[in-house]
């Protein structure tokens, strides 16, 4: 008895279908990388860090807030230490791993991905997001998103 063959339509369809859940993995990744690594400093000054808000369900007093916020603002440097350490390595890692994705996209593929990043670069910066949310803090060589990098192109910019 013989398998039936099957088409290489449906082969290709298999392909795309995979390399659209790697490509959207890869977005969600990147987008719970940048809400991960924003630092406290970005955080507006009448936000509790981030930190507290994990606490916040266990119906903490006043006393037990300030005192918690005092614990983060005390690790504060050595959190942001690693961060500013590790920012670079990821942008790396990210951007072997869009080059690897991008061999994979036919031209058509390649011109819609660059448009939908324009895009999401456009929305952000729409809603006051943009210019000088740079989450490699400058890392990248742009200064804080002046140069356009921030903007999309280089995908480090905070939701």
């Amino acid at each position: 008895m013989t398998c039936p063959s099957t088409s290489p339509w449906v082969n290709r369809g298999l392909v795309i279908a995979i390399l659209s859940l790697l490509f959207a993995a890869g977005v969600g990744t990147g987008y719970g990388f940048a809400l991960w690594s924003r630092t406290p400093e970005k955080a507006p000054a009448d936000k509790p860090l981030v930190g507290l808000h994990y606490y916040s369900s266990l119906g903490l007093t006043a006393a037990q807030e300030r005192s918690i916020q005092e614990i983060y603002q005390k690790y504060r440097p050595d959190l942001d230490a690693v961060l500013q350490e590790s920012r670079p390595k990821v942008r790396v890692i990210h951007e072997k791993i869009e080059r690897e994705i991008r061999a994979l996209l036919t031209p058509d593929q390649a011109r819609r991905l660059d448009e939908h990043k324009a895009r999401r670069a456009r929305d952000l910066q729409d809603r006051g997001k943009g210019a000088g949310t740079c989450l490699m803090d400058g890392a990248c060589g742009c200064p804080g998103g002046g140069c356009g990098c921030c903007g999309g192109e280089g995908g480090h910019m905070a939701p």
